[in-house]
């Protein structure tokens, strides 16, 4: 396996995945930044639910982990 390069900044840090525990049935969105990376959590949102009043509040329910600006709790 090759090491992990750390990607760190004033907003980002990779290494908050160390802590995170994925679970089997997780979905990972990874997309550029200012890509539509809301739009893309939105659209598997209604997938999964099919339920179009499905909450989004995507911040919650799909946490951005690398941001540093936020507990990991």
């Amino acid at each position: 396996m090759t090491k992990r390069v750390a990607y760190s900044g004033p907003l980002t840090d990779n290494s908050r995945w160390d802590s995170v525990a994925l679970r089997p049935d997780d979905i990972i969105v990874v997309t550029p930044p200012k890509s539509g990376t809301t739009w893309i959590q939105t659209i598997i949102a209604l997938l999964l639910s099919g339920d179009p009043e499905v909450e989004t509040e995507l911040s919650i329910r799909m946490p951005w982990v690398d941001m540093r600006m936020r507990d990991l709790s």
